[in-house]
This record gives C-alpha cells, sequence and structure tokens, in this order.
C-alpha cells in the first residue's frame, strides 16, 4: 500500500519471491538481516520522501521515487490490474519489470517454498470494494474559510479492494502514511468511508461501530499494538479489561 491505494495484491509467496512492483521491491531490499549489524550490511532506502496526501504528484504516485520510473508514468496514473493469475500490480511496466530477476531477501526462500498453498479456502468473511476514506483539508484562504470555493480533501483510504477468506491471513504492507491504519479503523468502524462497500460475515459494515450491532462489534475488533493507543490512561487498567466482559455478557457483574 502506498499514499492511501494498493499498488500490488498477491499471495504472500509472490509477494516475497516475485515481488513485480518498484515499491514492493524497493521494501524487500530494506529488509534487515539477524546477526547482522549496520557495520557488516548495508540496507538501501527508498530515495526520497512519501507524498504528502494533499499533494499527491499526477500520473503514478510512486513515479517521482521509482528507479524504473518514465515520462509516460509521470503523466498517466496506473490502473490496478491482474498480470498472472492471482497477481495484481498498479504499474505501467510491470511485465518488463518481471522479466528482470528478483534476489529475494536471505533466508526467506526455505520458508516460504516448503508451505503449502492453501487450496480450498472458505468463503471470504471479509470484503471491501473500492473503498474510499477522505479527510476535509481546511483551506487557508478567506474563500474557504467562509466555506466557499472548491473543497479539498486527504484521500487517506483510496479505491481500496480485497477479500479475506475464511481461515486465511491478509497482511497489508506500507510505510508510515501509506493508509494502513485508516483502512483498519475503516474496517471496525472508527472511520467513515465516503464511498464503496465493506461487507463482514455477510453483513453491511459501511456504518459507523456506534450503529452496528452487537453481534458485529463482538466480532470483529481491533488489537492495537501500540500500548498508548490501547489503554486509556484516565481508566485504571481493571476497568478497560473488564469493560468488553461486561459489554458482551461474558462473565457476571460480581465477577
Amino acid at each position: 500500500m502506498y499514499t492511501g491505494e494498493i499498488v500490488e495484491q498477491a499471495s504472500v509467496e509472490d509477494i516475497f519471491l516475485k515481488p513485480m512492483h518498484p515499491y514492493t521491491q524497493a521494501l524487500m531490499r530494506c529488509v534487515p538481516k539477524l546477526g547482522e549489524s549496520k557495520e557488516s550490511s548495508y540496507l538501501p532506502p527508498i530515495p526520497g520522501r512519501v507524498p504528502s496526501p494533499t499533494n499527491l504528484p499526477p500520473g503514478c504516485i510512486f513515479a517521482p521515487r521509482c528507479d524504473h520510473a518514465r515520462e509516460f508514468c509521470r503523466q498517466k496514473h496506473p490502473e490496478l490490474r491482474e498480470v498472472v493469475p492471482g497477481h495484481f500490480i498498479c504499474c505501467h511496466f510491470a511485465e518488463e519489470i518481471a522479466e528482470a530477476e528478483w534476489q529475494p531477501p536471505e533466508g526467506l526462500v526455505p520458508e516460504l517454498t516448503t508451505r503449502g498453498r492453501r487450496e480450498n479456502a472458505g468463503e471470504p468473511i471479509l470484503q471491501a470494494e473500492h473503498v474510499k476514506t477522505y479527510y476535509k483539508q481546511r483551506g487557508k484562504s478567506l474563500i474557504s474559510l467562509f466555506g466557499l470555493g472548491k473543497k479539498q480533501y486527504v484521500k487517506a483510504v483510496d479505491d481500496v479492494s480485497f477479500e479475506l477468506p475464511k481461515g486465511c491471513t491478509l497482511g497489508i504492507v506500507g510505510e508510515s502514511g501509506c493508509g494502513k491504519s485508516t483502512l483498519g479503523k475503516t474496517i471496525v468502524g472508527l472511520e467513515s468511508p465516503i464511498s464503496g462497500k465493506l461487507k463482514f460475515l455477510g453483513f453491511d459494515i459501511l456504518a459507523p461501530v456506534v450503529k452496528r450491532n452487537e453481534r458485529l462489534v463482538k466480532e470483529l475488533q481491533m488489537v492495537f499494538q501500540n500500548p498508548d493507543s490501547t489503554l486509556n490512561p484516565s481508566f485504571s487498567v481493571g476497568y478497560q479489561i473488564g469493560r468488553p466482559l461486561r459489554r458482551f455478557r461474558k462473565v457476571s457483574h460480581n465477577q
């Protein structure tokens, strides 16, 4: 994922062993190896910076940082398309890049190639179709202060689609600010999308969390990786651990 858009979508094996998008390949080159230090190995950084969502470049959003970029890339935005079965790329020259030999990070090949593919994946439990989550941007001009003029938006999540079958795990990878957290918050109902479709267990989950029924709230929750975001300092740890148990009537009030 890059600046709110999915630029490559495939199985875990293909993402690591056969990445076709220049951004994915650049991320893989930055994978650190256990037992090595900055003195013994070099992790090539991705040149440039992630563009601001309020000032995206024309054409391909990764073109300013891409080693394969051409003038056509800077003029026309590529569409996410299926280059090979099950492998979707948002790049004008994906086939050409795929022909070049890719060397996956050392140590990944034995582990990934020995894993069996899940041939009989279950029905999708989570589906997203063309989901967009935009934030209104407050303008600095006098016209904007009065609510006039053209409205501007930060495209935190822009036209994201995927399916998550039962029994499978979906990983969304990207640099800070690419839209991963906003997508997660949109799915659990903490942010409201402006368009698209979201379904969980067959239920429409476009509504914010406060308007969802109890079953959906119970079955679809977020596990925060950051302790500062997990626990509210205004409440005790005991209260916060007990709240979902009381909310979903898992134990009696006395317990």
